[in-house]
């Protein structure tokens, strides 16, 4: 069926009391590991006369009846709901509600999310938000407040449809956001159309050089996928893994290929992924705060991996930042690469014990890692040992860790020097924080006094 239906607010209003609104998820995979990291809620209407009835359909005339706020609300409670039904079966997978221009001028919109995460008992990482930037010109200054109240609360947003509108490079910088997806019209046909891969190129150079994440949409064939392998790509959409579809469908396909990673076209087997911190908001909030993600190389941070790395004997070592999706190195020796998945982070796993480090003595006979792509394949990794980067009010970003590709020992003189150095270098993230907030301005009296003294 195509165009927009002639409805009345009645009649979705109905069609929603009547269970015929229904949602369906797809999923958005990481292009590395081949494992889905979320998923996107998609409404469709189960018309009775009409048949399925998809969302470009109907949506226009909510909008204009002014339905809009109540199918928001009812695709949000179906979401979390659903959120929660998996993590109750082991399945991590955040939903992404798509928000209309209505709801992002709505001061009471970040309370309302808030409830319906409480409601179902879900942390605030359950419900993913997206946003286009059309909806955010409808009213920008009321749009920006409600975004900045969602991203102060821990939820994290996205740009949907990246590149379809006229001010998308004004408002990337400014938005809260930390997931751009480029729009499909620009992915369908990257492979074959030269100034669609430069523009696909082009917008993963911007969004990673902003310090935010790219989600690919319409990828549909292996070809476009080993492309945006190559230019650098999150994460992917679209038909290629799997069309929109019923909870129990997406629920059959993930637990088919949720823990099966697959490396270069070869299943590597199963691992342990790590499970995340209860505090994961306030902790991806202190990771935001320090804006260190995606920076450039600074001596500091090199020379005191160099140092880490000489004091324990190891050829590889890292200054590694774990945010939602990713760890990211800030510094690195004898690493080749500048970020992995989070799937496969020996650090996501140390995190969960700030107070401890993560000692692991030969990967190969330890099963949360034995099958991990970065212990059977390039840089064969043996041997771990990592420090978590503790802030202040006790949330870990990260690690400082020691690698080996052989299994060996530290002894307790040397643990104790790769402790003092995290320590050192989350010092330095404060001392840095805090010096940005005092040229602009924001600084209490007190971290004056001690930048002033410092």
């Amino acid at each position: 069926m195509q165009g927009d239906l002639k409805v009345e607010a009645a009649e979705l209003r109905n069609a929603i009391a009547a269970g015929q609104i229904i949602v369906y998820y797809q999923p958005k995979v990481g292009l590395f590991t081949g494992q889905a990291l979320g998923v996107e809620a998609l409404v469709r209407w189960q018309h009775p006369k009409r048949g399925l009835v998809f969302p470009d359909d109907f949506i226009p005339a909510a909008e204009r009846s002014g339905v809009m706020t109540e199918l928001t609300d009812f695709v949000l409670d179906q979401a979390a709901g659903q959120y929660a039904q998996w993590q109750a079966n082991g399945i991590d997978l955040p939903v992404a509600v798509n928000l209309s221009a209505s709801s992002l001028v709505n001061a009471a919109l970040p309370d309302k999310i808030t409830a319906v995460c409480n409601r179902h008992g879900i942390s605030h990482r359950g419900l993913a938000l997206e946003i286009t930037e059309t909806s955010v010109m409808a009213d920008s200054k009321a749009a920006v407040a409600v975004l900045a109240a969602l991203a102060e609360r821990g939820f994290v947003m996205a740009i949907d449809d990246f590149g379809t509108g006229f001010s998308s490079l004004a408002y990337l910088a400014k938005l809260p956001v930390s997931v751009v997806k480029i729009d499909k019209s620009f992915v369908l046909d990257v492979v074959d159309n030269d100034a669609d891969a430069h523009i696909v190129h082009g917008i993963i150079e911007l969004v990673h050089g902003l310090g935010k994440h790219v989600v690919a949409e319409g990828v549909e064939s292996q070809e476009a996928l080993d492309l945006l392998l190559l230019m650098g790509c999150d994460q992917g959409q679209g038909y290629h893994w799997s069309r929109p579809v019923p909870a129990a469908e997406l629920t059959a396909w993930v637990t088919k290929h949720q823990h099966v990673i697959t490396v270069a076209g070869h299943e590597t087997g199963m691992f342990t992924r790590a499970p995340i911190p209860a505090n994961e908001a306030k902790r991806l909030a202190v990771l935001q705060r320090y804006r260190i993600l995606d920076t450039a190389c600074e001596a500091i941070f090199d020379e005191i991996a160099a140092v880490a790395a000489k004091v324990c004997g190891t050829p590889m070592s890292a200054v590694s930042l774990v945010d939602a999706e990713r760890q990211w190195f800030k510094a690195r020796v004898g690493l080749k690469v500048a970020e992995t998945t989070r799937d496969l982070a020996f650090c996501a796993h140390t995190i969960m014990d700030p107070t401890h480090l993560l000692v692991v003595n030969d990967a190969t006979t330890d099963e949360r890692f034995a099958a991990n792509p970065l212990v059977t394949g390039d840089p064969n990794i043996r041997f771990y040992a990592g420090a978590s980067l503790v802030a202040p009010d006790g949330s870990a970003v990260g690690t400082l860790c020691v690698i080996d590709s052989k299994p060996r020992r530290l002894s307790v003189a040397q643990l104790k020097v790769l402790r003092q150095l995290a320590a050192h270098v989350i010092a330095i993230f404060e001392a840095k924080q805090q010096l940005a907030e005092l040229a602009q301005g924001r600084a209490t009296p007190g971290q004056r006094e001690l930048c002033l003294a410092s």
